[in-house]
């Protein structure tokens, strides 16, 4: 009868080979051939390392009933394979009786052990309530060791079966992946969310995130499937759970507390999560919580590195495991498998991007290089050369001095002797002729655009040079490399301006969107482009004597400082900005030396609005100028320009207020409160501001020639200057009349205290 019963159960179980149905088949082959009341198999969960009861005899249990970690019953089974109800630990008999729901005090009931092949690993259990009144089963021992043999090996090839189908359907999600990755290759961000897509399908969890490790800013941006990567959020390296990934180069699996976790299953699954939350603020100080702000609604994580050929390129996050507790150690499996995988496709990925970049770089309009190849004389360059190296005059060295009035020659002489008196010529060992080649090439990279012209280049190396005059510690807290670029980047940072905006050559589809618009910042990467075609050339390239790794270290700080010019960039680190200056900038951290540096250009960029009423004003008329001039191209192209680009419907002196209030003045309040000496020019911009202010009042009492707002001849009228000066100086002496009116009313009081 054994045989016969043993053959229709292979029968049974090779019909359908799945967990289940091999459970079922088992328990009713086991109840008949020994005969018992009832069986039940615990399998043990490779997943959570919990053993869980799906199948009682033939009954299917929902929920499964969970007996415990495998590390109990590994315990419990240390020395024996078989052991009796009443020799189980009190909490294994709740167990057992849980499962069978039997009221019997001593029941007659078996335990066994499933091992794997290896005979080390506990795999399954399986239990048997016998048919016996007592607490003993009266089976022969022989006869139930055979059927719990047979039973062992049929439950150890179910699961190798199951886990065989398991690497195959890996292996297809695999296969799915590259044709998926591979098929969208040239956008990086659509290969980031496939990744992602193809985390959470292996291992459920409610988000799942991509963040790519720029180098050369040292800071990660989140990559997704839609926006542009200027417009995606960025975290510091700093970053509790990223910076750790990125030191290790190792999976991270942060886990809730033990206690956390028991608390949190004595609740409903509706409370769960709420409950949860709650008790983390004071269970997970040093687990989620210690991870920062940005996981307070993830209770549990597992991030892990794609590292190719020793480098980082991005660490994807997981947070939120869907029905667990936490990432198990499976888990862990999972993503290991995939990092290699992963790894191959975002590589492609970035070589493609890497290539496309440079292609369109490439194949950039060659009008500039045309100009300064051809424009670019030898003897122009020359007698540059020849000229002696002026001593910069002391009044030169001033936030208020405006380059305005200056001569195109002299500019270029003055542009000699700022990198003689700062000693960047020295440091760089350059030839006179090579920088004076240098200087004409970019000077020639300018086009007559009313503001974006030489001069606002020069103005705003000028203004750099007198920062690093006026502030030593500049060219402390950056090295000479830094310092040299920070200055270069400011004579190029608009190079070959159309006197066009980012948002105009995105509406107008141009050449130069097509090329930059996957980078942002459009016009920057353009000016940055061409700034690149000069130092690239041997005859201008001022860098030539640096080191290869120093020569990289300037190009990357060049570029960024000149992105930095995109007013863009200065809302998005505002924020940030602002909560340094109430704890404090760390200038030993990467994240707030490139924060400061992007400042210090924005501030230079903008310094014309804090020098004397009447440079700013003069900059403002250009810059409308500029403004009018692409609104009257937006209406002959049949789009509505902005108001403040319209000539017939801006108001100037509105828009000026507004600029102070919303750029101008937070910008040099926040470069003051990191640099005290900037103070003055802050303070300079509010003169300014009040200006203004003052001037708007005038043009309605007085200015009724202008009845357009648009007017720029406002800016000019001599007459409406001299009534706001005359007002500024009445409103300062009532100012100053009311302080020392409050100093003298102080005084007596304090003489009558100073007496007692």
């Amino acid at each position: 009868m054994l045989n016969s019963r043993l053959v229709s159960l292979l029968n049974s179980v090779f019909g359908d080979v799945n967990i289940e149905n091999v459970q079922l088949c088992l328990n009713m082959w086991i109840r008949e051939a020994l005969p018992c009341e009832e069986s039940a198999f615990a399998i043990v969960n490779s997943d959570s390392e919990n053993c869980h009861v799906q199948i009682r005899g033939v009954h299917k249990l929902s929920p499964s009933i969970s007996i415990g970690t495998v590390q109990l019953w590994r315990h419990v089974f240390r020395e024996v394979e078989e052991v009796t109800f009443k020799n189980l630990p009190n909490k294994m008999k709740r167990y057992v009786k849980n499962i069978f729901e039997f009221g019997v005090s001593e029941p007659a009931v078996t335990s066994h052990a499933i091992y794997d092949e290896s005979g080390t690993n506990l795999v399954g259990l399986l239990f048997i309530r016998h048919q016996s009144s007592t607490s003993e089963q009266t089976v022969d021992p022989a006869i139930l060791a055979a059927h719990v043999k047979v039973a062992a090996k049929l439950i150890c090839m179910t699961i190798t079966t199951e886990r065989t189908i398991g690497h195959v359907d890996f292996a297809a999600t695999m296969l799915q992946l590259f044709t998926d990755a591979f098929k969208r290759a040239n956008d990086v961000h659509q290969v980031a969310s496939i990744l992602c897509a193809t985390a959470k399908k292996l291992i459920s969890c409610e988000e799942c995130n991509l963040h790519f490790f720029d180098r050369d800013k040292n800071e990660f941006i989140l990559y997704s499937n839609n926006g542009s990567e200027q417009t995606q959020p960025r975290l510091p390296t700093t970053d509790a759970m990223l910076g750790e990934v990125l030191s290790t180069k190792e999976i991270l699996n942060v886990t809730r507390p033990d206690n956390a976790a028991a608390e949190a299953s004595l609740v409903s699954p509706s409370e769960k999560r709420t409950s949860y939350s709650k008790k983390a603020d004071s269970l997970a100080s040093m687990t989620i919580l210690s991870l920062g702000a940005r996981h307070a609604n993830h209770f549990n994580s597992l991030a892990f590195p794609l590292v190719n050929k020793g480098e980082t390129m991005a660490i994807i996050e997981m947070h939120n495991k869907v029905d667990t507790q936490n990432f198990t150690p499976n888990d862990t499996n999972i993503v290991s498998m995939l990092q290699p995988f992963y790894v191959t496709c975002f590589a492609h990925s970035l070589r493609l991007k890497y290539l496309r970049e440079m292609k369109d770089k490439l194949t950039m309009s060659p009008n500039l290089l045309a100009i300064t190849a051809i424009g670019i004389e030898e003897k122009d360059a020359l007698t540059l050369s020849m000229y002696p190296i002026q001593k910069i005059e002391r009044f030169v060295v001033s936030f208020t001095y405006s380059v305005q009035e200056m001569s195109i020659h002299d500019t270029l002489k003055m542009g000699m002797a700022m990198f003689f008196d700062t000693g960047f010529a020295s440091i760089l060992r350059t030839e006179k002729k090579k920088l004076a080649r240098f200087l004409l090439s970019v000077k020639e990279g300018y086009r007559n655009v009313p503001y974006h012209n030489w001069y606002h280049a020069f103005g705003v190396a000028h203004f750099c040079f007198v920062l690093m005059k006026k502030i030593p510690e500049i060219r402390k807290y950056y090295d000479n490399t830094e310092c040299i670029s920070m200055f270069v980047a400011c004579f190029c940072h608009d190079m070959d301006h159309r006197g066009t905006t980012n948002a105009f050559q995105v509406q107008s589809s141009t050449q130069l969107a097509k090329q930059f618009s996957t980078e942002g910042s459009i016009l920057e990467c353009h000016h940055f482009a061409q700034a690149m075609d000069v130092l690239n050339r041997p005859e201008s390239n001022i860098f030539s004597e640096l080191s290869a790794d120093d020569f990289r270290t300037a190009m990357s700080a060049i570029r960024d400082v000149i992105r930095a010019s995109d007013l863009a960039n200065y809302f998005r680190i505002q924020p940030e900005l602002t909560k340094l200056t109430e704890k404090g900038i760390d200038l030993s951290d990467q994240r707030h030396r490139c924060m400061l540096r992007s400042l210090l250009m924005t501030a230079c960029d903008l310094s014309d609005q804090v020098k004397c009423w009447r440079t700013s004003k003069a900059a403002a008329r250009r810059v409308y100028e500029e403004f009018f001039a692409q609104g009257d191209l937006e209406k002959a192209m049949n789009r509505e320009p902005m108001e403040v680009m319209d000539r017939n419907k801006a108001d100037v002196i509105k828009s000026q207020l507004q600029f102070f209030d919303r750029v101008v003045l937070p910008v040099f309040k926040t470069l003051s409160t990191f640099l005290p000496r900037m103070t003055k020019a802050y303070e300079s911009g509010c003169n300014n501001r009040l200006c203004y202010e003052i001037m708007e009042q005038v043009v309605n009492d007085y200015g009724k020639n202008f009845v357009n707002k648009s007017d720029l001849r406002m800016l000019t009228d001599v007459d409406i200057e001299n009534k706001v000066l005359a007002i500024l100086q009445q409103k300062k002496s009532e100012q100053l009349s009311i302080k020392r009116l409050r100093n003298r009313r102080r005084s007596p009081r304090w003489q009558k205290t100073s007496s007692m």
